[in-house]
């Protein structure tokens, strides 16, 4: 069990980019509440950020609809 934060350092990522998905981790995540911490299984957080939907995704759908056939 392990802080956001440490779970950030270990998967090489920006602790933002972790705490931005909060909501979605707490919901999906088993974690339990230690004094003022929360500790999540670093197991479900990547699992829960796995899911995300990646930046891949909006490349693929941002030329539909577009009648110039240049790339965004």
């Amino acid at each position: 069990m392990l802080t956001l934060g440490a779970i950030a350092r270990r998967l090489g990522l920006d602790g933002k980019t972790v705490t931005q998905y909060r909501p979605q981790i707490e919901e999906r995540a088993a974690w339990e509440q230690r004094g003022q911490r929360r500790l999540y299984r670093l197991a479900d957080v990547v699992e829960v950020l796995n899911a995300r939907r990646g930046a891949g995704s909006r490349a693929t759908t941002a030329g539909i609809g577009t009648t110039s056939g240049s790339p965004p």
